[in-house]
């Protein structure tokens, strides 16, 4: 199991590697300006985001 920082989470390319690199059951350290922006996908998968 990788660990990767993703930046940019809330939209685009950031929040669509974040999905897949959690969906595959990797770690991931996602960020955003904006809390509210990633709460989902904390929300999804709170053990590994």
């Amino acid at each position: 199991m990788s660990t990767w920082l993703i930046t940019g989470c809330s939209s685009g390319l950031g929040r669509s590697l974040a999905q897949a690199v959690l969906k595959q059951g990797d770690n991931a350290v996602v960020t955003a300006r904006k809390l509210s922006a990633i709460q989902d996908i904390v929300d999804s998968y709170p053990d590994t985001a």
